[in-house]
């Protein structure tokens, strides 16, 4: 399985276009997938939204697509413990200290994006599957499913140096899975200050792939740059 607050083949988001491409091409190899998501449409969307209809799916490429309903959360506490974080100074931030008090650390966390039937549905059906592979690092279902299936959880972090990366629950998390993959080299050496040489021995560089574009006739795009001026565009952001 894999587990994702938002999920959709035309989500541009780097973990939602990952995520994607982790669940085609493990099903083309021959793997029985099924991805865990919510019935949010994306991370710009309301979290407290249900776009899509719960239930199952299968896509063309042959792995199934579970939705779980999102609920309400208490927005006001949440924005104001987000625009806190947000606004300290990442040279502040220091490994094993709290950027924020115990409390709003935990508010943050538990009105994050959230799915009660999600987590319910991991702890009854844990046997069901070999693995569970969660990505990314940040989000309500992501961090609550870990707990509930850690033995099997394999987390895909997409860790930033941000204030978020510094909260008590996000670090135990990455204690408690399994296995850790990561994207980059940059990456794991940032999980390790972070976190302690404690996950060293469960941390994987996996890299990621790159989807090409294909050209009118089927065949690849050429790799040489155009010879012209050009922009070469990394992250929503």
């Amino acid at each position: 399985a894999i587990v994702t607050p938002w999920f959709g083949r035309d989500l541009k988001g780097g973990a939602e276009q990952h995520a994607w491409q982790i669940a085609a091409r493990l099903t083309k190899r021959g793997h029985q997938v099924d991805v865990l998501t919510t019935c949010c449409r994306s991370h710009q969307d309301d979290w407290e939204v249900n776009h899509f209809p719960p239930g199952r799916a299968r896509e063309p490429e042959g792995f199934e697509v579970a939705r779980f309903p999102v609920v309400s959360r208490d927005r006001a506490n949440f924005d104001r413990v987000c625009s806190h974080l947000l606004s300290l100074n990442s040279q502040s931030l220091k490994p094993g200290t709290l950027p924020i008090s115990a409390e709003d650390s935990k508010i943050f966390v538990s009105e994050l994006i959230k799915s009660p039937r999600l987590i319910a549905y991991l702890r009854e059906h844990e046997e069901d599957y070999s693995a569970f592979i969660f990505l990314p690092y940040l989000y309500g279902p992501v961090l609550e499913g870990i707990a509930a299936v850690s033995d099997r959880a394999a987390l895909v972090p997409c860790l930033h140096n941000e204030a978020y990366a510094y909260l008590p629950e996000v670090a135990d998390a990455f204690y408690k899975v399994r296995k850790l993959l990561f994207l980059s080299e940059g990456e794991m050496e940032l999980a390790l200050r972070l976190f302690g040489p404690g996950i060293w021995h469960k941390s994987v560089m996996v890299g990621a792939g790159v989807e090409d574009a294909p050209s009118a006739n089927g065949a690849s795009v050429a790799k040489t740059p155009h010879s012209d001026r050009y922009l070469l565009y990394l992250g929503r952001k």
